[in-house]
């Protein structure tokens, strides 16, 4: 049986979180959505995520912080950075903390569909 890969977009721009979820949706994933990363760290410890789509630049706690304790509470998570910035010393703490992507805004969402594809069919192996 096929399990369903549940997501979880966290993003502080409004547009890019309804975008991504309804593309996601629209592929048959189970999507949830939080605008800064203290709403997406409390709603990992109520429901399943298999992976992460983060925004490096929020306000309070940003991308690799929200990272950082996502994985505490979901070790086996996999996460996928987004950024619209040159930022190569925090990305490269983000894979260092188990980052498996980074997409620069604006990106392609067939982009984004190929790399959570890949991540589910390493997932059913």
């Amino acid at each position: 049986m096929d399990k369903k890969m549940h997501i979880l977009i966290v993003d502080d721009e409004q547009i890019v979180r309804e975008t991504i979820e309804r593309v996601l949706r629209n592929e048959g994933f189970s999507v949830q959505v939080a605008e800064c990363g203290n709403t997406a760290v409390e709603l990992a410890k109520t429901v399943e995520v298999d992976v992460a789509l983060l925004d490096i630049k929020m306000p309070g706690i940003d991308g690799i912080e929200t990272l950082v304790r996502l994985k505490a509470l979901k070790p086996k998570m996999s996460a996928i950075m987004m950024t619209g910035y040159e930022l190569p010393e925090r990305l490269e703490k983000a894979f260092a903390i188990g980052a498996c992507a980074c997409l620069h805004k604006p990106f392609d969402i067939q982009k984004l569909l190929d790399i959570v594809e890949g991540l589910k069919n390493k997932d059913e192996e």
